[in-house]
């Protein structure tokens, strides 16, 4: 198979509860995630029924919020275990009660990120052209890339048997540059 249905977050007009940036909304017992001392930077929630829609696979919860954070101020690469606690990803259910948290005053104002609301649209995601079922379809590199310059992506992990078990803390975030 050399595509499988996805999900591509757009911008959006509007307030959305799927944003990148800004303040997450936490249960007010939830303490804001930490490497060690430092504070986490927030960079994503996902409202899963938003996404609810789109989940062609009917993989994900229906209802809650997934939050993303990240040691935006060090910017570890994910590639070594020593960085397993520079991100994480905390499931919200969709009954719970939430706040608009404010991130801590120990973390760097580089370390915070405007709010842009996102909106969610079905899409597909492509093989990777290195694999060997690229290979074995006749896609070359060309096939894949666009010739714009890509600085930096994140891609949090989560193994399909943890997607499955809702084990969120077993997530990964990777770091990629082309």
């Amino acid at each position: 198979m050399a595509s499988l249905p996805s999900v591509r977050l757009l911008p959006a007009r509007g307030p959305h509860r799927t944003r990148l940036g800004g303040d997450p909304e936490l249960p007010p017992a939830t303490p804001w995630p930490r490497a060690g001392h430092t504070p986490l930077s927030f960079v994503a929630q996902l409202d899963l029924s938003e996404m609810a829609p789109y989940d062609a696979e009917g993989i994900l919860p229906a209802d809650g919020l997934l939050s993303f954070f990240y040691d935006a101020i060090h910017q570890p690469w994910g590639f070594d275990p020593a960085h397993r606690d520079s991100a994480t990803v905390l499931f919200t259910p969709g009954d719970a009660e939430v706040e608009t948290r404010q991130a801590p005053s120990d973390l760097p104002a580089n370390g915070r990120f405007s709010p842009v609301p996102l909106r969610p649209q079905a899409d597909w995601t492509f093989v990777p052209w290195e694999s060997a079922i690229a290979d074995s379809l006749g896609m070359t590199r060309r096939t894949f890339i666009d010739e714009k310059p890509v600085i930096r992506r994140s891609f949090y992990w989560v193994r399909h048997e943890d997607l499955l078990a809702r084990a969120w803390d077993r997530s990964w975030l990777v770091l990629q540059c082309a």
